[in-house]
């Protein structure tokens, strides 16, 4: 039987829905979101992904079954981890590049800390009124997280996310300190065999959906390798398909780096030359793969060396790329917004935005970079520091114009002003602009 946090789930999301079907303003787009989401799911391929999943699904819980691992009393807790659990893991798993990853994101849904966790707070609810009040209270905070996000920075965005994120983390001491204090009480009285049960629950049955997930992430990867294959290689035969399938050597990781130019069949067009062609794939990957940790071994092993190469550029290399691509970034979002604000730059107050998130660039949260305008903010430059020391700048003067610096101190000068600027239209760019610091993946 479903316990009160889950009701209350149920019914704070039954609640929403007829609150959104009552309101004008909102009714017929949730209807159409659900007339698409019904289209999408009435699809023959998708029936059978969903048919198979839940054959794969009782299979397991027959062999946990006949291993003691499971009994009659988990049925709800099995369905709803096959739900909130399995489902968004086996679309997630379309965008796996390989099994290991695969295997990761399975490992942190079955052993994390965080699914951990969920276990933890689940075990013992409040009573359901209490229970409603909480997720009510959670959807707003979350929902003000959301806001925050999307609110310049100069509104003070910062002190009211510390703020929200501050209430949700209390509240996550506040259930675990609940649930903590309800099982010390209730401990002589629980069904200590049932409550072991259902934590061995959340860690074999993600963890016993990996080959399904995989062969279901293979298969999809296969099928669009084909497609795309079939479209650029005029009479494809069935044996050429066959080869391409063999060579592949049911590896999730070759499928995955099965594309661009590799689409194009090279060779012979039989059935050993598409073979051939798919084990060329994995060779390339292979010799990707090796590149790049020799670039990243290059990158270790000149971490904190000082002084520059034969060419100029700096050794100690780390965090070049991203700092490049940050701020010329940085560059195209000031061009966009150029005219619009009446041929002015901005500021400092839109850079956090700008570069959100820093992961794309592979820099830390605190991405340290600065922007400044002059006065009339006709002109702008953004710099970073990076780890060696070194500062990597660049600005402009109008919409078209670019500048670009590179120094062992921050510009004390405007772009435009000669000397240490260089005009990346006019003149040769500096060294370490020009270098490609791409890792190679």
């Amino acid at each position: 039987m479903l316990n009160e946090r889950e009701i209350a789930t149920a019914i704070v999301f039954a609640t929403l829905i007829v609150v959104g079907l009552v309101n004008p303003n909102t009714r017929d787009g949730l209807r159409s979101g659900f007339a698409g989401v019904g289209r999408a799911l009435w699809n023959r391929k998708i029936i059978g992904v969903l048919v198979a999943y839940t054959a794969w699904v009782i299979l397991c819980v027959l062999g946990a079954h006949t291993l003691g691992l499971w009994q009659l009393s988990l049925l709800t807790d099995t369905i709803l981890t096959a739900l909130v659990v399995g489902l968004p893991l086996m679309f997630r798993a379309l965008n796996n590049k390989s099994g290991g990853l695969l295997l990761q994101d399975v490992g942190k849904e079955a052993l994390g800390f965080s699914a951990f966790v969920a276990f933890y707070v689940n075990l013992r609810p409040f009573p359901l009124w209490a229970e409603i009040l909480l997720q009510v209270v959670l959807l707003l905070l979350v929902l003000m997280q959301v806001a925050v996000q999307r609110t310049d920075p100069s509104s003070g965005q910062k002190a009211l996310s510390g703020c929200v994120n501050f209430a949700l983390v209390a509240v996550g001491i506040g259930l675990m300190t609940w649930s903590t204090i309800r099982l010390i009480s209730d401990w002589p009285t629980l069904d200590q065999k049932e409550l072991f049960l259902q934590l061995c629950l959340a860690v074999w049955l993600p963890l016993s959906l990996f080959p399904f997930l995989y062969g279901f992430a293979y298969i999809a990867a296969v099928e669009g390798i084909i497609l795309r294959v079939s479209r650029l290689n005029k009479e494809l035969s069935w044996r050429e398909k066959a080869g391409i399938l063999v060579g592949l050597s049911f590896s999730l990781r070759t499928a995955k780096a099965f594309s661009g130019t590799h689409l194009r069949l090279t060779g012979d067009r039989t059935f050993r030359g598409a073979v051939e062609h798919a084990r060329n794939v994995r060779d390339d990957l292979d010799r990707r793969v090796a590149r790049e940790r020799d670039q990243l071994q290059t990158l270790d092993a000149l971490a904190g060396v000082a002084g520059a190469d034969a060419s100029g550029a700096q050794l100690d290399r780390r965090e070049f790329n991203g700092t490049k691509k940050a701020l010329q970034w940085l560059h195209t979002c000031q061009a966009g917004w150029y005219e619009r604000q009446g041929n002015r730059f901005w500021g400092a107050e839109r850079t956090d935005d700008m570069l959100r998130p820093t992961s794309r660039y592979e820099l830390p949260d605190d991405h340290s970079v600065i922007v400044e305008t002059t006065p009339d903010r006709t002109r702008w430059r953004g710099w970073r520091v990076l780890p060696s020391g070194w500062v990597l700048g660049i600005g402009a003067t109008d919409r078209t114009s670019q500048f670009l610096y590179a120094g062992p101190a921050v510009p004390t000068s405007w772009p435009g002003d000669g000397g240490v600027w260089i005009d990346a239209a006019r003149q040769e760019w500096p060294v370490d602009w020009g270098r490609n610091d791409e890792i190679a993946r």
